[in-house]
């Protein structure tokens, strides 16, 4: 861990937990990176050693790759065997899961808000710090990619055009202050990062308070959205799950208190609320940011 970075008191990414272990210490490991098309012209990865997601969204002139994984073994191999359209690459935030592949490809679109993050969390050292702990975790440090290059700068209200296809982005502070959700209209599909999914984390560093995160949800609703894609689980979800962040948001503004929980970086405050289908909303908050 990078922790001459850390500001506040936390390493930059996760941290350890009670047992003194970073976060993946305690994973059962992927081995692969999986592929699955999961819409029209969308493509889902599934990448180590955290399953979590990237998405590929194919226009007819070009192809949008949404973040790339923490950077172990080859994302590039999975993507030319699905097209050889030019490739824009876009990172939903600067957390080392979702940029660590970034060296396979030309400089990332990411928002400024997340540089500092990204120098500290993505460069080759800080992962190998984190993947060294894993049980048997020779092979994918043999596979690590190098360092990223350093991102373009992405603003809120840019248009990304792919021919017949375009995505918005919208800034969408909360995990980290520079997150990003991806919006495509044709589809009515979000992508989403990792500000709708199972935890919604606001413990980590860079992050935003509850405050912050409730009225970029909120603005969310005056899309269209079918359907959302996290960088996480569950990997498609509809909009209730936007609307349960929001009601979590607003009961933690209103003065609730949630309750211990064990989450990725290890113990966690948080607050849930179980959903019609029976899955279990959460968001991990740090209850000195809860106002801004």
């Amino acid at each position: 861990m990078l922790n001459e970075h850390d500001k506040g008191g936390k390493p930059p990414f996760g941290g350890h937990g009670p047992d003194g272990k970073p976060p993946f210490a305690r994973m059962k490991p992927l081995k692969e990176i999986l592929t699955e098309q999961v819409g029209a012209g969308v493509f889902a990865f599934s990448a180590p050693p955290m399953r979590g997601h990237q998405y590929l969204v194919l226009g007819k002139e070009k192809a949008l790759l949404i973040d790339t994984g923490f950077g172990i073994y080859s994302l590039k191999e999975k993507v030319r065997g699905i097209t050889e359209l030019p490739i824009i690459v876009v990172n939903t935030h600067a957390h080392p899961d979702h940029c660590g592949g970034n060296a396979e490809f030309d400089a990332p679109l990411l928002h400024p808000d997340d540089f500092e993050a990204y120098a500290a969390n993505t460069g080759y050292a800080a992962r190998y710090e984190e993947i060294s702990h894993i049980p048997d975790s020779a092979e994918y440090l043999e596979n690590l990619q190098p360092d990223p290059p350093a991102p373009v700068p992405l603003r809120e209200g840019t248009t990304l055009d792919l021919g017949g296809r375009t995505l918005e982005v919208i800034l969408l502070r909360g995990h980290t202050r520079g997150s990003i959700a991806l919006f495509d209209r044709q589809t009515g599909s979000l992508f989403a990062g990792d500000n709708i999914q199972q935890m919604t984390n606001l413990t980590e560093q860079w992050a935003s308070s509850v405050e912050e995160l409730l009225p970029e949800l909120e603005k969310l609703r005056e899309l269209p959205i079918e359907k959302i894609y996290s960088g996480h689980n569950p990997m498609c979800m509809g909009t209730e799950w936007l609307e349960s962040k929001i009601r979590l948001c607003q009961r933690l503004l209103a003065g609730e208190q949630g309750t211990e929980r064990r989450g990725r970086g290890g113990m966690l405050l948080a607050l849930s609320e179980q959903l019609p289908d029976g899955e279990e909303s959460v968001l991990a908050y740090d209850p000195a940011r809860i106002r801004r």
